[in-house]
């Protein structure tokens, strides 16, 4: 379970970094 929110939350961190960089990983969707 701590794993699971751990990962959504860098999965999310990564995104909005993704957003104001304008860019996307593809390994990061994975």
């Amino acid at each position: 379970m701590d794993k699971l929110i751990l990962n959504a939350s860098q999965m999310h961190t990564n995104r909005k970094e993704s957003n104001g960089r304008k860019v996307e990983a593809p390994s990061n969707q994975g």
